[in-house]
């Protein structure tokens, strides 16, 4: 940080932050937000995993497309804003992604459609606190 500076900011693209990261990683970012942070589908992906690299103290994610696709899009989304507040991708499929679907199906007993439901609620109630809705 420059000298009498007690701030810093930066703006730029997902590009150029994954190809500068280890600069970036140079400073103790107290926040960072991801505006489309939808982009972050995939645990896989450079982006994904730079993100997740880049040593911060908090962070938010704008998207207005969280649950695009599936569940597993959602947890790797939520996982990077709040790292392990919902456990493990497979832990996360396992407690709520199968049993929503599962509750979905034109074939649900009526056991799965309220195993569904209660699921879907406490995903809910987990997510509540840090999930704006606009």
């Amino acid at each position: 940080m420059a000298p009498g500076c007690d701030l810093e900011v930066v703006v730029t693209t997902y590009t150029i932050f994954r190809k500068d990261l280890d600069s970036l990683n140079d400073v103790r970012w107290l926040l960072i937000v991801a505006d489309e942070a939808h982009v972050l589908r995939s645990p896989r992906t450079a982006i994904t995993r730079a993100l997740k690299a880049i040593h911060t103290k908090h962070r938010i994610a704008l998207t207005g497309t969280a649950m695009a696709n599936s569940f597993k899009e959602l947890w790797c989304l939520l996982d990077w804003a709040w790292p392990g507040v919902l456990g493990t991708a497979a832990g996360f499929e396992r407690r709520f992604g199968a049993p929503i679907k599962c509750a979905q199906a034109m074939t649900a007993t009526l056991e799965e459609i309220e195993l569904g439901h209660q699921r879907q609620q406490e995903l809910i109630r987990k997510m509540q606190p840090f999930f704006l809705r606009r």
